[in-house]
């Protein structure tokens, strides 16, 4: 039986990762994709939030409301975007 390139390092690697999951209600912080004009790469916040997650979705994606405003996203968030909040 003939194995593909790198097949052994792929399982090796992926044995490892574990599978986030949120459920609702659940206090969640966001990445910040873009910074700010007067912003710094090395100083400025990381996350923004808190948030809550209403939803958990199809494709690991989660629809956030924010925790003090109460506005809810326009669109859904993946998993790997958020983490946890402990408050």
């Amino acid at each position: 039986m003939l194995r593909k390139f790198g097949e052994n390092n792929t399982k090796r690697i992926n044995k490892h990762i574990k599978k986030i999951t949120f459920k609702p209600w659940d206090r969640v912080y966001k990445v910040r994709e873009e910074l700010g004009e007067t912003e710094d790469r090395k100083t400025a916040p990381r996350y923004t939030g808190p948030f809550v997650v209403l939803d958990s979705g199809s494709h690991d994606t989660c629809q956030l409301a924010h925790l003090n405003t109460g506005r809810t996203l326009k669109s859904r968030v993946h998993v790997d975007k958020l983490r946890t909040c402990r408050v």
